[in-house]
């Protein structure tokens, strides 16, 4: 069969006949693109006056290589592939390194990347401590200007085998610092593919699964095939310009790998005949983009929150101000900028803020849920000075599409501190919220009065206690709803019967 026979059709997609979209790839893969939907343009002069396509190649060390002399990238065999078929082609990126062939060097990779948002920083030993850089050594945190400064026709995105490999501290005492956790990569991934949709939102997407590795069985490795299956969920709706294409499905063998990971000239040039099975027939059909006048933008609406009593209530910072109990993460899976994702693990994550006792309260956000998680929902808890739960109200019917809710509650007596918080019992879907908003009720009312789109649960919800040392949210326990102020009877006075004793006054006698 040949080198080429590692590369059967398997990836199918089809495209408007006439019409032409960005496209971005995430990884490498197959195709299995019909050729009466690629026809190649009857006016071949015209198809060659047509301007380059830019194409950007985006990802970690296995996208960037390391030079002439050191592990490959695909990059610079594919470009000599593309031009070889007649295509023109412009790579871009704010990076530039050369290949062992002679190709253009522009590009976007980034050795040491993750999918993000996390924290993964690069960091060095200096006096014998660790100090490390405020840059986020993530996509997802990174890829808006990357976009907006390269503006790209088609993004070769190759990402998530570094989130697989979390490290403290690398070897040498420099590298980069993630304290990633692996079974969060398949979520993230999917919200970088809304991050790239948002800043490029013409583009058609491919996304790929992650190549093999040297030293592991691809099938004992859980989020690794988690990555795989996501990548796959995601390119199973066409209509919606998300394709997938399977790298994994790749056969490497021991003299494709120049290390444990990263590629030779010959694994290299495997990739790079995967991506022009991709790239060819798309570009065969490719016109130039008209860019429609834009029309103003319509933001989902946003319930004003002036004086809201949350920290970062819109998660911008991350999960800054919010304690995290497991399963929590910020994705671009959200109602405006940002959301907090929950699952597909058990956990939660939560915030207190001081509260007055008697006083009501108003709790509005947005949400949805994906999937059928075993629990999923979100409340207020009520908790006195002694650590103590004295109530929690919460809602647990939740729709699938984003849904604004509003959760009113007073504060019963003695309590001192007022926690919103979220939470799934995991196993299939996630819970996301965003725009969280903390009110005093009055306040609220005169932001903009909102009526309760559910009427909340008083305790007694299926809630599993994450176990945490000194979590502020132990296992709920089915009270008693407190009466607000106004419907306790005052005290009834104590009422004293006293007898009055009359004390005989003598009669004065006249003298005469």
């Amino acid at each position: 069969m040949g080198e080429t026979g590692y590369f059967l059709p398997v990836f199918k997609a089809h495209f408007w006949k006439g019409i032409s979209h960005l496209v971005i790839a995430i990884g490498v893969a197959t195709t299995n693109f019909g050729p009466s939907i690629y026809a190649s343009p009857n006016n071949a002069s015209h198809y060659q006056a047509a301007p380059p396509v830019k194409i950007m190649a985006l990802g970690d060390s296995l996208t960037a290589g390391e030079g002439v002399n050191g592990y490959q990238s695909y990059r610079g065999y594919l470009y000599q592939l593309l031009t070889t078929a007649g295509h023109k082609v412009d790579f871009v990126g704010s990076q530039a390194s050369p290949t062992a062939t002679e190709a253009d060097e522009d590009h976007e990779g980034h050795a040491g990347f993750t999918i993000g948002p996390d924290n993964a920083r690069y960091c060095n030993m200096i006096n014998n401590e660790l100090a490390c850089g405020t840059e986020h050594y993530n996509l997802y945190d990174n890829v808006e200007n990357w976009l907006k400064q390269s503006n790209p026709d088609i993004v070769l995105l190759n990402i998530g085998i570094n989130d697989m490999l979390p490290q403290v501290v690398a070897v040498g005492g420099a590298g980069v610092n993630r304290s990633v956790d692996p079974d969060r990569a398949a979520p993230q991934l999917k919200g970088l593919v809304n991050r790239i949709r948002e800043f490029a939102p013409n583009a058609k997407i491919i996304v790929s699964s992650l190549l093999r590795v040297s030293w592991r069985d691809g099938a004992d490795w859980p989020a690794y095939r988690m990555v795989n299956t996501m990548a796959r969920e995601l390119g199973q709706n066409r209509d919606d310009g998300i394709y997938f294409v399977d790298l994994n499905a790749i056969s490497l063998q021991s003299g494709d790998f120049h290390d444990s990971l990263h590629l030779t000239n010959a694994g290299a040039r495997k990739v790079a005949l995967a991506w022009f099975e991709v790239l060819n027939p798309l570009l065969q059909n490719w016109q130039p983009i008209i860019v429609p006048t834009p029309t103003p933008k319509i933001e989902p609406e946003v319930q004003p929150c002036e004086g809201n009593l949350l920290k970062n209530p819109t998660f911008v910072e991350g999960l800054a101000n919010w304690e995290d109990w497991g399963g929590a993460v910020v994705s671009g899976e959200s109602h405006v900028g940002r959301a907090l994702q929950i699952g597909p693990s058990v956990g939660g994550a939560g915030q207190m803020v001081p509260a007055i006792a008697a006083s009501s309260y108003t709790l509005s956000l947005w949400a949805k849920r994906t999937g059928k998680p075993v629990w999923a929902g979100f409340g207020i808890a009520f908790w006195d000075s002694g650590n103590s739960k004295l109530a929690m109200y919460s809602i647990d019917n939740i729709a699938s599409t984003y849904a604004t809710y509003t959760i009113t509650a007073v504060a019963p007596w003695g309590a001192t501190r007022a926690q919103v918080w979220a939470w799934t019992n995991g196993e299939d879907g996630n819970l996301y919220v965003d725009d969280i908003c903390l009110l005093p009720t009055w306040l609220a009312q005169r932001n903009a009065p909102v009526a309760a789109a559910i009427k909340p649960t008083l305790t007694g919800t299926p809630f599993i206690q994450p176990k945490l040392i000194n979590t502020p949210m132990p296992k709920p326990v089915t009270r008693q709803a407190v009466a607000p102020a106004a419907a306790r009877k005052p005290p009834q006075p104590v009422v004293q019967t006293i007898k009055k004793q009359v004390r005989a006054t003598p009669t004065p006698v006249r003298k005469r």
